[in-house]
């Protein structure tokens, strides 16, 4: 059997009610700062990253999502230089999911597969009204940054 090693990677945090992720409604009291995390993977000759990330707080922000920071050493082709890993060596990208702060930074390994779940790509195309904040999507005239090539952005 392969070994593989996994490499947490914090790569921002954003401010959140402990309560959006727990869903008890008590802890929606008070903000939080949560890590932002990419995982990377790495065995035999295979290079996988586990999600790719949020973007450029400023961004974030015009977008109408979550306080959130990011340091520029935290920026995920950085940090993976730091790690002895360019962004081109990524072979495959597995997106846990298809929310802003997983998935902005997918224009940066433009070498490697994309694999995500049909259902959540169907979500994300089309979110329930209560989900909608998670998500960016075509019908708002905003790029999706999972989209493929490029940033989010208008359109």
């Amino acid at each position: 059997m392969e070994e593989y090693k996994v490499t947490p990677i914090k790569v921002g945090s954003l401010f959140y009610y402990r309560g959006g992720f727990t869903s008890n409604q008590e802890e929606y009291k008070t903000k939080e700062e949560f890590p932002i995390l990419i995982f990377l993977v790495e065995g035999s000759t295979r290079k996988i990253l586990v999600d790719t990330g949020g973007g450029d707080p400023e961004e974030m922000k015009q977008y109408g999502h979550a306080l959130c920071k990011r340091e520029k050493e935290e920026r995920p082709d950085l940090v993976l230089r730091k790690n002895g890993v360019d962004p081109k060596e990524i072979d495959t990208v597995i997106m846990t999911h298809l929310h802003w702060d997983h998935c902005y930074n997918n224009h940066l390994f433009s070498e490697a597969e994309f694999i995500v779940q049909k259902k959540e790509l169907l979500n994300a195309v089309c979110p329930l009204p209560k989900f909608r904040n998670m998500y960016e999507t075509f019908d708002t005239g905003v790029i999706p940054p999972w989209q493929g090539k490029g940033q989010s952005g208008k359109s």
